[in-house]
């Protein structure tokens, strides 16, 4: 009886001292993991910062190969839409999970739905999409990084392209890097691939 006391008053005394919100984003995040290992795609609404004029104009001036080489410019012109639409996520993404930046990366994973390879649909495989936000400590969550360089373009195969974009907050010049990589299908469309820290 003592020891069912003692730990019936461990558990209060843990609930109280702020586990509760934990043990909550714990308990969402595997809601969600049950949910894609059943095949589940449904998303709570994902929500995005709006980009800031400075956002706006980093993403038009510094999103682009600094490279003079043919093939790699050729393959981003038909790249732009849809690079712009998933990096503009991982600048600006927040998520429908305050303070679970965890369950909001899985949340932007499946939000990004139709432009993601089908052979990766699954999360799973690659983890998460990374959020830049929920890689700084100070930047405020409410606003969107801005892009301060891009590097590493390359051409791993005919039909991929990958680089990687340097984000930047405005607030607390803090920065994230994250690895992105594009494959074009047989029909010329392309398709994001995965994202990577």
């Amino acid at each position: 009886m003592k020891k069912l006391t003692l730990c019936a008053l461990l558990c209060a005394a843990l609930l109280s001292s702020g586990c509760a919100a934990d043990l909550k984003n714990f308990q969402d995040l595997n809601r969600s993991l049950t949910a894609l290992a059943n095949g589940s795609q449904s998303t709570p609404m994902f929500s995005q910062n709006l980009m800031s004029p400075n956002v706006i104009n980093s993403f038009s001036t510094k999103l682009a190969p600094a490279t003079n080489d043919q093939v790699i410019n050729a393959n981003w012109e038909a790249l732009i839409p849809l690079a712009s639409k998933v990096i503009g996520l991982a600048a600006c993404g927040v998520g429908p999970f305050p303070q679970n930046g965890a369950q909001d990366e899985i949340e932007a994973w499946k939000s990004l739905g139709r432009w993601i390879d089908p052979d990766e649909k699954n999360p799973l495989t690659y983890g998460t999409f990374p959020l830049a936000i929920w890689h700084t400590q100070y930047h405020p969550k409410s606003s969107c990084m801005s892009i301060l360089r891009t590097d590493r373009w390359a051409k791993p195969s005919r039909n991929t392209l990958t680089f990687r974009v340097q984000f930047v907050s405005d607030s607390s010049d803090e920065t994230v890097y994250i690895n992105y990589l594009f494959k074009a299908m047989y029909d010329n469309a392309w398709i994001f691939t995965r994202a990577y820290m």
